[in-house]
């Protein structure tokens, strides 16, 4: 699909579905729907930093009913938007500067313009958080074999929703 893309111009659309689906060419510096636009470098360094969080979150979770398929989504999106940010992404912007960010090509015409990989990102916190809320078993007593070793707040906060009621006696 990039070797279509690389041919569009900038400032050229491209339509799949008239009215409803085209793809353009855009370099998002920042993050979503290009907030912080210059602070590319933060947010390589935050996604650096969820992956192997969502990595671990995963592999402590015991529930066996717990969507980790949702977890992999988001990992990967943020895996492929990293990508971009690292490897990809380089172009001259407006002020005559190479500046690395990611490649959002999907345009609806009233949303943002936004890619795959934050697709799988929304889609994989969406399908976590309502499962966390609804459908995860409540937590008595220690998470322990939720997540390993001491955790931090917003860790064990994240991991209790897996649900491993068991004390360890």
């Amino acid at each position: 699909m990039f070797q279509y893309l690389d041919r569009i111009e900038p400032d050229q659309r491209w339509t799949l579905i008239p009215g409803v689906l085209t793809f353009s060419k855009n370099i998002n510096e920042g993050g979503a729907w290009g907030v912080a636009s210059g602070y590319g470098v933060l947010f390589l360094i935050i996604t650096a930093l969820i992956i192997p969080f969502v990595v671990v979150m995963a592999y402590s979770c015991k529930e066996k009913n717990a969507p980790l398929w949702a977890l992999g989504m988001l990992a990967g999106g943020a895996a492929g938007n990293l990508y971009d940010r690292i490897f990809v992404a380089e172009f001259l912007n407006y002020r005559g500067e190479y500046v690395r960010g990611v490649r959002d090509f999907v345009d609806l015409g009233w949303w943002p313009v936004f890619n795959v990989a934050d697709i799988a990102i929304v889609a994989g916190v969406a399908v976590y958080m309502v499962w966390s809320f609804w459908f995860a078993p409540s937590v008595k007593g220690n998470n322990e074999g939720c997540a390993s070793g001491a955790q931090s707040g917003a860790a064990a906060s994240a991991t209790s929703a897996c649900g491993d009621n068991s004390n360890a006696n």
